[in-house]
């Protein structure tokens, strides 16, 4: 009984984990305070599930700006939603001008 209740507890943990992750290059002359957020941008998505071993769908940053109608991207955002016993879903969501 106590090794069920181990196994279960060890599964039941490592479904919740969350991580940071991304895959940008990050560039040190990015300035954070140089984007006017006043204003208002468009916004592209573009997400891939899991399903299997591949991923069904495209999360790139192109496929988002084309997805929004964006020709100038200003900056891009990584989600992932993950929730217990189901798929992970990625997201990249691009904010930019027309």
């Amino acid at each position: 009984m106590k090794k069920i209740l181990v196994i279960f507890s060890i599964l039941t943990l490592s479904s919740c984990v969350e991580y940071n992750y991304s895959p940008v290059a990050h560039s040190n002359n990015f300035v954070l305070s140089e984007i006017d957020f006043t204003e208002d941008f468009k916004i592209g998505k573009s997400c891939a599930k899991l399903k299997g071993i591949k991923f069904d769908g495209s999360r790139s940053i192109i496929d988002a700006a084309k997805n929004g109608g964006i020709k100038n991207v200003v900056f891009v955002d990584h989600t992932e939603t993950k929730k217990l016993f189901r798929k992970p879903v990625y997201c990249t969501v691009v904010y930019g001008r027309e």
